[in-house]
């Protein structure tokens, strides 16, 4: 069932929704609202109004995006629908096959957009706009299925009491010997570190990859856990003194006003890596044209609204992402000023995606050390 702005319900209740005739049956404890006709057509296929509504489905949390969809409806007129997908959004798209009222889809990771394309989700974007704002290497520039909409770089965070940020001058500061038992990271098999290893990789190779993995594995304090806030709350708490995170999630931790700011600010550090000397990894955010898309036109409308100079903005402002438009700026808190973000091709990153997950796989990461195995 929609619901204006934020409408969810889990898999099991979609799945019983699709028994019975999709809709008939009101799904869970979503509450009634003066728009059932629209949803029950959304659900059955039937045409909406093309100019009043675009249906969002999202694994990116409602806050991060929610100012950015308020302007679209207030400069187009055209009412965003969201849905909120924690999990299982690839599971809903098949279940609701050519019966799906999702028109846009906004996901985290190149990999996760790769995987919406292989699946079949998707539909050619088709739009010059996307292809004279983008970059090339930040868009599907074999198919046109997929684009970026905000950037983000894997860093590494440390404790400023216990490193030195001069040492720390590459991702391989990581596998040195020297941080035994003082990194930590989350999941090897999650979304951000497949891409990671896989931009890797690219870069130097499965041989050379799989021996820095197996040193990083070695180094690390705890079996990884957690997402990229928790482990800077373990630098700070002193368990680990170095961690791979995405550099957004500083900004959050440390924004005027969060409960941990200054705590952060006092004891963790952030260092992304300039072109003299490495450069930094960097994914995206990014969208697609849902294939079974019941309004296009506004799908469309709002795809390319996403990467406007005014939605940019907002993006970085907000969520510390930075802008893929190529002229919308780049100075966003807390990065370094000679950060430098490497130019692979993400489309390039994206076939080694298989290759990273059997990585992670073989050597066993999320087992830890051996020396922090038993911890």
């Amino acid at each position: 069932m929609y619901m204006k702005r934020n409408f969810s319900f889990s898999l099991f209740q979609a799945l019983t929704c699709a028994a019975l005739a999709c809709g008939l049956v009101a799904c869970g404890e979503q509450k009634q609202t003066d728009k059932q006709t629209e949803e029950k057509s959304a659900q059955s296929g039937a045409a909406q109004p093309e100019e009043k509504f675009v249906n969002v489905y999202s694994a990116r949390q409602p806050e991060l995006i929610k100012p950015v969809l308020d302007l679209f409806e207030k400069e187009t007129g055209v009412e965003v629908n969201f849905l909120f997908l924690k999990d299982g959004l690839t599971e809903r798209l098949k279940t609701e096959a050519e019966q799906s009222p999702a028109d846009l889809i906004i996901a985290a990771d190149v990999g996760n957009l790769a995987d919406l394309k292989e699946k079949g989700f998707t539909q050619k974007i088709n739009l010059s706009v996307i292809n004279d704002r983008v970059p090339k290497t930040l868009r599907d520039s074999e198919d046109d299925q997929w684009y970026g909409v905000t950037r983000r770089v894997r860093v590494v965070a440390y404790a400023k009491d216990r490193v030195k940020p001069e040492e720390i001058q590459s991702y391989d500061a990581l596998f040195d010997p020297k941080y035994k038992g003082r990194v930590c990271t989350r999941s090897g098999l999650h979304p951000y570190m497949i891409s990671w290893t896989a931009n890797r990789i690219a870069e130097r190779g499965a041989e050379r990859t799989e021996s820095d993995l197996i040193n990083l594995r070695e180094n690390l304090a705890k079996a990884p856990n957690g997402g990229d806030t928790d482990q800077m709350m373990l630098i700070a708490a002193g368990d680990c003194d170095l961690a791979l995170i995405n550099h957004y999630y500083y900004g959050k931790l440390t924004q005027d006003g969060a409960p941990q700011s200054e705590m952060i600010k006092g004891k963790v550090g952030l260092i992304g890596f300039s072109k003299a000397v490495s450069g930094s990894y960097g994914n995206i955010s990014g969208a697609v044209i849902a294939k079974h898309a019941p309004h296009p036109d506004n799908a469309r409308k709002l795809a390319e609204f996403l990467v406007s100079p005014a939605a940019q903005n907002l993006f970085a402002e907000i969520d510390f992402e930075i802008p893929v438009h190529q002229n919308a700026g780049y100075a966003v808190a807390p990065l370094n000023q000679d950060l430098y973000i490497n130019d692979t091709p993400l489309t390039d990153l994206a076939k080694y995606r298989g290759e990273a997950l059997q990585l992670m796989y073989k050597i066993d990461y999320d087992a830890g050390s051996q020396i922090s195995a038993g911890n």
